[in-house]
């Protein structure tokens, strides 16, 4: 999101950038533990290693901010994560700038270990498939990275997709990896603003399927067996829109299309429903969705921003699908906030907590 805003000159500035160090042997911390909750992942300020998660338990009302640090107080997650993802008990976090992937037990905190990916590369999203295969998309390598979630290793192995690839998933055989080209900067180049399919099997692309300029997010979607990706089209064209594009995936053909201003993609746990954050289109923003089993579906608006110090940065829905959960940037400069609303057509938060810098991602488990 906000690495569209970062100018070639200081990309450099990135070169410059120190290793976090290694972790030591994380010490005990008295606070909530178990199997269920919520992580809001806050990127933070990018050069200023402040990234941190917040844990949520929703029975009680209690949230945690700093909750890896707590539970490992010699330790630091670094500088910009992207990404969180859970397999079984194990939490998996990319961290761009410092070029790791901090792992972490789910259900006290405490670190598993730290995945060492080369330098600069830039990790962004990550795709667990299995105890021994997971991706992730580099940046600024234009590949997808695979290492192993049980020994947590790297080996070298990467795929070639297209340039600056961004968010990443997984439907049956095949990855799903949007190249974005980077906003403004490479955006005639080769590939730019396409979907790589990547064959598991074979670990290579076989396709590729134009979407929109500046692609940047994509969802699979196994009841309908589609793919749902979102463009946010070029930073230097402030006024025009991008758009969804929705995917056959048995036959890798663009079936139906949406123009908005979307970002944060999420379905429902129905699978029936796409929710989204739109950006200030005639002075409207917030929380909109897509009902997916409508032949004639439109966009729809479910809660509506009216804080104009609000950035909305992030969003998930509930379990059990009666709450809607959305990370508050406020101006990408201090703390933000989540914000918890009824999921139902009402713009006032039922509960407020105040969290780290820049909430990105927020996950149920």
């Amino acid at each position: 999101m906000i690495f569209q805003k970062i100018t070639l000159s200081i990309l450099i500035l990135i070169l410059c950038v120190s290793c976090i160090r290694t972790p030591n042997s994380p010490e005990t911390s008295d606070f909530i533990i178990g199997e269920n909750g919520v992580f809001i992942l806050c990127e933070g300020l990018w050069g200023s290693d402040n990234a941190s998660i917040s844990r949520l338990d929703l029975m009680n009302g209690i949230i945690i901010n700093q909750y890896f640090r707590r539970a490992n107080p010699e330790l630091r997650i670094g500088d910009t994560a992207s990404d969180i993802e859970i397999k079984g008990d194990t939490v998996f976090v990319s961290v761009s700038t410092s070029s790791t992937i901090e792992v972490f037990n789910k259900i006290n905190g405490k670190s598993i270990g730290r995945i060492f990916l080369p330098q600069n590369s830039m990790p962004r999203d990550i795709v667990v498939i299995n105890d021994t295969t997971a991706y992730v998309t580099l940046l600024f390598k234009n590949q997808v990275a695979i290492f192993n979630p049980k020994t947590l290793t790297y080996e070298g192995e990467t795929i070639d997709v297209g340039p600056f690839p961004e968010g990443a998933t997984r439907l049956g055989n095949y990855l799903y990896v949007a190249n974005s080209g980077y906003g403004d900067f490479f955006h005639n180049a080769p590939k730019a603003g396409s979907l790589s399919i990547v064959d598991i099997n074979s670990s290579k692309e076989f396709k590729n399927i134009f979407c929109g300029k500046n692609l940047i997010e994509v969802v699979a979607n196994s009841k309908y067996n589609r793919i749902y990706a979102a463009y946010y089209n070029l930073p230097s064209l402030p006024d025009s829109l991008g758009g969804i594009v929705e995917i056959d995936a048995s036959t890798h053909q663009i079936t139906r299309q949406w123009r908005t201003r979307p970002t944060d993609l999420t379905l429902s746990p129905s699978l029936d429903t796409l929710y989204f954050l739109q950006g200030n289109t005639d002075a409207i923003s917030g929380v909109f969705f897509i009902q997916l089993n409508k032949s004639f579906a439109q966009i729809e608006p479910k809660t509506i921003n009216k804080n104009p110090n609000s950035i909305w940065y992030s969003l998930s829905i509930s379990p059990d699908a009666s709450l809607v959960l959305v990370g508050n940037a406020k101006r990408f400069t201090s703390n933000g906030e989540l914000l918890i609303f009824k999921n139902n057509f009402d713009s006032i938060p039922i509960k407020t907590y105040s969290i780290g810098v820049n909430p990105n991602k927020i996950i149920f488990f």
